[in-house]
């Protein structure tokens, strides 16, 4: 079916010119039913015909049996939010009915009704407010999830075309919904036709990043639509206009139009009209230079009356209504309707037999046409007459066209009326947030600025809500910069009103959106607040002492923090919606970050913020609190409770899309990294920056950067990369992070470039760090730095900087996990020559490696430890010094670490003659014994110290003659009565 119909009802127009096409689509159509999504993009200038090859390719599917539904995307502005799929989804309904739909979609209706208000029962209408402003994010995946599963569900009954009209015209979130069903339905008989024009650059900035989204599929065909033949401009003038042309008026409607169909069919219709007959056979001395000209030929043709009510008709967009109309010309609908038809007679517009009174212009550049001649003045008045007309008509049921009548007092507020244009577009920004399309409420809340600023209402407490709400919708995108930006204009305005309440709610987003960066500058105005708060118990006062407790984070006393956030958390519980709690209990935990001594504290503030989110009913609120705990987990080193969080945290839907589905993929990889699991991890960190750049385009390319630095810093890849490094380290204006550069080339022998940049980060005690979340790794940055330095003297004054984190991991959150911290300390004591501190550290960063199954950690702990060890006088200590070197040596080989496995060789091929074993077994049969003592097979050996099968083979005959054992168990007891059996951490990874 189609739900646009053409002029002739069911009598398809024939298509000319377009054989090679239509066998695209056919090709296409054949794959679709073989059960993969297709995507056909049809693009061209306007007038070449995309639309009507629409309408063939539609064809075509109908005659194959498939279900055809239209999506027309509308020019002018006004259209609301995902208005193509609307249409789309209210085809489907009428091509069914509204309780057989209802009964398909299930559940999943509640969710779709975001878009189709009538897919509910009308006892199930109730106002859908989310939860927070945040947790609208995961309501808009679950809309696009409910209608990928109804369109998945309704392919498997019957393959469906859907056609996309005018995307060059669509709103940002129903491309969203257009990529995201791209992605979900691969495997669908599901066939998509997009047209769009190539030539317009102004309002396409959405349909680019889509399209070049969807260009990496290898199911998009990609269809051109160039001018007609010559031949083609003579088929179209016998079978769609009715009129035998010379050769010779061929060729000059040929060159004048270059084959757009369009601008041929106008012009071969202005000379019929200007002609004396149906038969053309000379051409008129002046022809229209362009097909605006032409169809200003055509229109002038028209009565005076009628053109006046076109030109009210263009104001109001290419579909409009003869009641609208009629109203806002204040005429009677019976004398529209009358003059409406010179119009359709014409072919200017056409009704649509559907739905009586209802019209639309024939094509996008007669409406412009019409549009664009009309005086400023009188088309700003006409605009503001159409808002009303709106209103009006549609007085009992505002909600569909409340865009529509924003849209026309938005650009009638020139002429005086700023608070109708203010009213309607804070009420349409509003409805766009409850259809989860945030792009579109950014657009409505530009348009609240614009015109409150234009009339120099700067005090008007709208406009500071407007920036408040815009940063925040911002944020919802994950454009955080822009966001922070437009809350501190938000901040700007609010401050002169005298408003506390208003202005703790800015600040509070404020606080949120920007808590990577120093708060200290919110300070004075928070104390502003809760001195104009009243003393008692309030949500209001609860948000500002918490929001100030984050705020002072990095400037006042720790207790002084503390205090604060028990008295903040302590009113909230009496005076705050679950809601309300749980923004505290994000703030307090962020507050406390960095804090030391308030891990244990934080850990027992995660426990109780995921049971008060678990109470709202909030899967997005749920999500943002294990996100918190997940990285109190990683910070603790606690990963079997990680383990168990972050598969919850993964079964959300919230972690679907959006930012929790690029910090759940996140952390997954953190955890691959931490326990050696490197397979197919490069492809995972791409595919998460991509996601990244979508959700957080801050800090993506940071957590990438960090991820792969790990990722091949382990897999010994750095040194190929030395030319590179050494060039963007001799660069003064290098935008690399300078802590992470410095490790690199510390890490590749570039000392003198590493030095110079150390020097620099710990002058003055290391004031140039700053305390936020990367303080712990700067440090432990440094403090492998000052080790390849070997700087006594820095290593005594990082090591008190890095001596309170002792009991926790070095992380960069959301990116990597470096390890217990005690292994720095333990390298800064060998480095300041504190023999029995290293020691003790040592030991301690292997206890929780082990703990954490942190393979990677836990090889270079041994190695670190055991060359401190071989380089002491008691035998005993370079003994257990090797058998620590010789542990490293096995994990770094089964892990791939071929870095780490040179440098262990190195040193055990230093000192292994200073060493004897029992029986005269050498190094490498010790090596062998170890493993055969915990059942390993011959091949099991052969793969984890990288020798051939043969070699292994020798060494057990060797080991069984030198100790004169009969078989593996006796040799495996033999390893045990002589203290030579493999360590734990060897057997668990081997």
């Amino acid at each position: 079916m189609s739900d646009l119909p053409t002029d002739g009802g069911n009598q398809r127009r024939p298509i000319v010119g377009r054989a090679r096409e239509l066998d695209v689509f056919r090709a296409a159509f054949d794959r679709m039913l073989a059960g993969r999504r297709q995507l056909v993009l049809v693009s061209g200038e306007p007038g070449i015909g995309k639309t009507r090859c629409a309408e063939a390719l539609a064809d075509v599917a109908e005659d194959q049996g498939a279900l055809v539904l239209w999506g027309r995307c509308r020019e002018e502005a006004g259209a609301p939010p995902y208005w193509p799929w609307v249409q789309i989804l209210r085809a489907y309904v009428d091509a069914s009915s509204l309780d057989e739909v209802r009964l398909n979609m299930g559940a999943a209706a509640k969710d779709i009704a975001a878009l189709v208000p009538e897919l509910l029962d009308p006892s199930q209408h109730t106002q859908q407010t989310p939860s927070s402003i945040a947790d609208a994010s995961t309501a808009r995946f679950r809309t696009f999830d409910a209608i990928g599963q109804f369109f998945h569900q309704a392919t498997q009954q019957v393959p469906i075309t859907l056609v996309l009209d005018d995307l060059h015209w669509a709103d940002a979130p129903s491309l969203s919904l257009l990529e995201f069903l791209s992605q979900e339905l691969l495997r669908s008989r599901l066939l998509i036709v997009g047209t769009h024009r190539d030539t317009d650059g102004s309002r396409t900035k959405p349909l680019l990043s889509t399209l070049g989204g969807l260009s990496r599929d290898s199911d998009v065909q990609r269809v051109h639509l160039a001018g007609l033949s010559q031949i083609a401009i003579g088929e179209v003038a016998e079978r769609l206009c009715d009129v035998s042309l010379s050769d010779s008026a061929i060729e000059i409607i040929y060159q004048q139009t270059d084959g757009n169909p369009l601008f041929a069919i106008e012009l071969i219709k202005v000379l019929i009209e200007e002609g004396t007959g149906a038969a053309i056979a000379t051409m008129p001395g002046r022809i229209p230079a362009g097909v605006h000209e032409t169809i200003g030929r055509r229109l002038s043709r028209l009565s005076d009356r009628c053109n006046e009510l076109l030109c009210v008709a263009a104001v109001h967009g290419r579909q409009f209504t003869a009641r609208e109309i009629a109203v806002a010309m204040d005429e009677d609908v019976q004398r529209v309707l009358t003059v409406l038809e010179q119009a359709v007679q014409a072919g200017i517009v056409q009704s649509n037999i559907e739905a009586a009174g209802s019209y639309q212009f024939t094509h996008a550049l007669i409406r412009e046409t019409i549009y664009e001649e009309l005086p400023v003045v009188d088309r700003l008045r006409m605009h503001g007459r159409a808002g009303d007309a709106l209103v009006c008509v549609h007085g009992a049921h505002l909600e569909p066209v409340l865009t529509r009548i924003a849209h026309h007092f938005h650009e009638a507020a020139a002429l005086g009326n700023a608070d109708k244009a203010v009213v309607y577009a804070l009420r349409a920004a509003d409805s766009a947030e409850q259809m989860h399309a945030y792009e579109e409420a950014i657009l409505h809340y530009d348009h609240v600025i614009e015109t409150l600023e234009g009339g120099g209402l700067m005090h008007d407490e709208r406009l500071a809500r407007a920036y408040m709400l815009k940063g925040s919708a911002l944020l919802l995108l994950g454009q955080v910069q822009h966001s922070i930006e437009v809350l501190l204009e938000a901040v700007n305005r609010t401050r002169v009103l005298g408003s506390a309440e208003l202005l703790v709610d800015v600040l509070m987003r404020l606080a949120m959106a920007s808590s990577h960066v120093a708060q200290q500058h919110i300070v004075p105005l928070l104390d502003r607040a809760l001195a104009l708060l009243p003393k008692a118990d309030s949500a209001a006062r609860a948000k500002a002492l918490v929001t100030l407790a984050f705020a002072r984070r990095t400037a006042a006393d720790q207790s002084q923090i503390q205090l604060l956030v028990d008295e903040a958390l302590d009113m909230a519980s009496r005076s705050c919606d679950a809601t309300a709690r749980c923004a505290c209990y994000q703030l307090a935990v962020l507050a406390l970050r960095g804090n030391p001594e308030s891990l244990h504290r934080r850990l027992r503030l995660g426990h109780e913020y995921i049971a008060v989110a678990r109470s709202t009913a909030s899967a997005h609120l749920l999500a943002e609190a294990c996100h918190w705990q997940v990285l109190n987990y990683f910070e603790s080193g606690q990963l079997e409770e990680l383990e168990v969080l972050l598969e919850h945290y993964d079964s959300l839907s919230a972690a679907r899309f959006g930012l929790h589905q690029y910090q759940t993929r996140a952390y997954r990889v953190t955890l691959a990294l931490l326990r050696g699991n490197w397979a197919d991890l490069e492809p995972r960190i791409e595919g998460l920056l991509e996601i990244g750049k979508k959700t957080r385009r801050d800090d993506a390319d940071g957590v990438y950067g960090a991820q792969m630095f790990t990722l091949n810093r382990d897999l010994g890849r750095l040194h190929a990369l030395a030319p590179q490094i050494k060039e963007i380290a001799a660069n003064p204006t290098r935008r690399m992070w300078e802590p992470g550069l410095m490790l690199i080339c510390a890490e590749m022998g570039l000392l003198c470039e590493a030095r110079a940049i150390f020097e620099r980060l710990v002058e003055q005690n290391c004031c140039a760090i700053r305390h936020d979340d990367m303080y712990v790794t700067c440090l432990v940055f440094c403090a492998e730095t000052c080790c390849a330095l070997a700087d006594a003297d820095r290593a005594t004054s990082l090591y008190q900087l890095l001596l309170p984190y002792r009991g926790q991991t070095a992380n960069h959150p959301t990116a990597v996990c470096f390890g217990p911290t005690q292994l720095y300390l333990a390298m800064l004591a060998c480095t300041a020559n504190w023999p029995d501190l290293a020691r003790k550290h040592f030991e301690q960063a292997l206890a929780l490696s082990r703990a954490m199954r942190a393979w990677p950690s836990l090889a270079r702990t041994l190695f670190r430890y055991g060359a401190f060890l071989v380089s002491r006088q008691a035998d005993a200590e370079r003994r257990l010094g090797l058998q620590q070197l010789r542990e490293s040596d096995q994990l770094a080989r089964r892990l791939g670490m071929t870095r780490l496995v040179a440098d262990v060789d190195a040193l055990l091929h230093a000192r292994d003659g200073s060493v004897t074993y029992p029986d005269d077994l050498t190094a490498r049969e010790v090596e062998v014994l170890r493993l055969l003592a915990i059942g390993r097979t011959n091949k099991d050996v052969s793969l984890v110290l990288a020798i051939s099968l043969n070699t292994v083979a020798t060494h057990v005959r060797n080991i069984l003659n030198k100790t004169q054992c009969a078989n593996r168990t006796e040799a495996a007891t033999y390893a045990i009565r002589h203290g030579l059996q493999c360590t734990q951490s060897v057997a668990a990874v081997s």
